[in-house]
C-alpha cells in the first residue's frame, strides 16, 4: 500500500507497523468511513482520469518504438552497414589511442563534480538521486573539458562512460579521454555505446573476478575502432543526435501528463473540484 495512505490510517488509528510489514485488518478497515460522491460523478471522474492514462500509455508506446528505431540506426550507422549518401570513402581501422589522448590533469577549485552513469552517460553529481559521500578535495579529482569522454574504469566492460557537456572534476577512478583531430567525440560516445564496442572493452578489461575487471588506457588504448572520416561521423552524431532529443520532447510530455494526472487526482478524488453531472431523467 501507498505509503501516503498507510500514513493516512495510521493517523486514523487503524494501521501499525511492525519491524518490516505495515498492518491494516480488515475489520477496522470494514469501520473506517470513506466519502465518495455519487456513482454517475464517480463514472465521470474515472473517465477524465482515464483520458491521461491513454495519453501517458500511448507517449510511452511512442518513445519505446523510436528507442528501438534508434538502436537500429545506431547498428547500422556506427558498424557501416548502411552509409549516408553522400559519402562513399572507406572507414579506417584505428587504435583507439591513436585518437584519443590519456588526459591526466588535476581537477580546478569551483568547477562542478561529474559522474559516470550508465544511462545518462556523464552528470553532475548533485543531479544524481543517491548520496555519494566523498573525502576527496578538487585537487584529488582530475579534471574533464567539454568534448572529452570520461569513463569508470571499473565498469566500462558495462558501458559506463559520458561526454562531458561542460568542463569539470571526477573521481579519479575514472579515465579521462581528451579527442584528437581525428574523432569527433560526439560520434565516439555514441560508439561507446554499441553492443559490439563494449564487448571490445570487457574483452581489454582485466581483473581476478567478472565484477571487478578494470579497463586501464593503456589496454583501452590498443582496442581497434572502425571509423570514417571525420565529416562523416558528425553527420552520423548529428542524426543520432536528433533522436535523442526527440525522445527527451516525449519524455517530458510524459513527465507533464504524470504531473497532471496526479493534481487532477488530488482535486477530483478529494472533492476539492467537483464535476458536472447531467441529472438523471425520471420516465413516466
Amino acid at each position: 500500500m501507498a505509503l501516503r495512505t498507510y500514513e493516512a490510517f495510521k493517523y486514523r488509528g487503524i494501521a501499525s507497523q511492525g519491524q518490516s510489514v505495515i498492518h491494516i485488518y480488515e475489520s477496522n478497515l470494514k469501520a473506517h468511513p470513506i466519502l465518495v460522491p455519487s456513482f454517475p460523478e464517480q463514472q465521470k471522474i474515472a473517465a477524465i482520469l482515464s483520458t491521461w492514462d491513454r495519453a501517458i500509455e500511448l507517449t510511452e508506446k511512442l518513445i519505446s518504438a523510436k528507442q528501438k528505431r534508434k538502436q537500429a540506426l545506431m547498428q547500422q550507422l556506427l558498424t557501416g552497414k548502411v552509409r549516408l549518401k553522400e559519402f562513399v570513402q572507406p572507414w579506417s581501422d584505428v587504435k583507439a589511442g591513436s585518437v584519443f589522448k590519456k588526459r591526466s590533469e588535476k581537477g580546478q577549485a569551483d568547477l562542478p563534480t561529474l559522474s559516470v552513469t550508465m544511462d545518462r552517460g556523464l552528470v553532475r553529481r548533485d543531479s544524481i538521486d543517491r548520496k555519494m559521500e566523498t573525502t576527496l578535495e578538487e585537487g584529488d579529482h582530475l579534471l574533464v573539458r567539454k568534448g572529452d569522454i570520461a569513463y569508470n574504469m571499473m565498469r566500462m566492460w558495462q558501458g559506463a562512460s559520458g561526454l562531458a557537456q561542460v568542463n569539470g572534476i571526477v573521481s579519479p577512478a575514472y579515465v579521462v579521454l581528451q579527442p584528437t583531430a581525428k574523432i569527433d567525440s560526439l560520434f565516439a560516445a555514441y560508439l561507446f555505446k554499441l553492443p559490439r564496442t563494449i564487448k571490445h572493452f570487457e574483452d581489454y578489461s582485466f581483473g581476478l573476478t567478472g565484477d571487478r575487471l578494470r579497463l586501464y588506457y593503456k589496454d583501452f588504448a590498443i582496442i581497434r575502432l572502425q571509423i570514417p572520416t571525420v565529416k562523416e561521423q558528425r553527420a552520423i552524431a548529428c542524426l543520432l543526435a536528433t533522436q535523442d532529443q526527440e525522445l527527451k520532447i516525449l519524455h517530458s510530455r510524459v513527465h507533464s501528463l504524470q504531473k497532471q494526472k496526479k493534481g487532477l487526482m488530488q482535486q477530483l478524488l478529494t472533492g476539492k473540484v467537483r464535476v458536472k453531472v447531467e441529472p438523471e431523467r425520471v420516465k413516466v
